[in-house]
């Protein structure tokens, strides 16, 4: 009887494990990865990065094209003087094209760029402010939103596509200007860590939970 009730017990924790790590592992429409850009020189200079993808599924999303958002936020709240956020380059994903763009509101003017050469690599595509003054001040933050085409999308769902589009550390940089209290500086930026999306961290907790569940059984 004893015997029977242990292995019991064991079935529903066993049972337990498996539907924590289902729920834990199951990707969230959209899931976007965040990550932090830091000046080179200025370690004061910093923006926050937020990247979300959406394939193209008119049933659940009702959009036709692939789209990717990107919202930046100038953060350096404790860097002296005026730094302005107005320029980011990066890579996409092999196959994946840039097909057309906005970026609200209207009276902001950046414009796109294309297959850019810096001293981190080569870009394929970015966009920079075209005065300071549509640079991000402190605390100012734009959303840029993409429509992207190309073979390289097929079969990708969103947790795939930003996977493939962090894989290199270095696959997003900025730069910031109007630094110092003379404001005749300027930073390149860098991320300070690989960013993952969400849903990574949480198949790994997922696992986490399922082996602490085993050793109890």
């Amino acid at each position: 009887m004893m015997g029977m009730k242990k292995t019991t017990k064991g079935i529903k924790s066993c049972l337990t494990g498996l539907v924590f790590m289902f729920f834990m592992i199951c990707p969230a429409w959209a899931t976007p990865i965040e990550f932090e850009l830091m000046g080179v020189t200025y370690p004061d200079l910093t923006a926050n990065v937020t990247i979300g993808y959406t394939p193209d599924n008119p049933l659940t999303t009702g959009l036709t094209d692939p789209t990717l958002s990107i919202t930046i936020q100038n953060i350096s709240q404790f860097a002296p003087g005026d730094p302005r956020f107005g320029w980011f380059a990066f890579n996409l994903p092999a196959d994946v094209y840039l097909a057309n763009w906005s970026i609200p509101p209207p009276d902001v003017d950046w414009r796109v760029l294309t297959n850019i050469n810096g001293p981190y690599g080569r870009f394929g595509q970015g966009a920079d402010a075209q005065t300071t003054n549509d640079a991000l001040a402190k605390g100012e933050s734009l959303t840029f939103t993409m429509i992207l085409t190309g073979d390289g999308l097929s079969g990708l769902n969103e947790d795939q596509f930003l996977s493939d589009l962090s894989a290199n550390p270095l696959f997003f940089i900025g730069h910031f200007q109007r630094v110092g209290l003379d404001g005749e500086g300027s930073d390149w930026a860098i991320p300070t860590a690989v960013p993952e999306p969400a849903t990574i961290l949480l198949l790994g907790f997922g696992l986490v939970g399922l082996a602490g569940l085993r050793r109890k059984i």
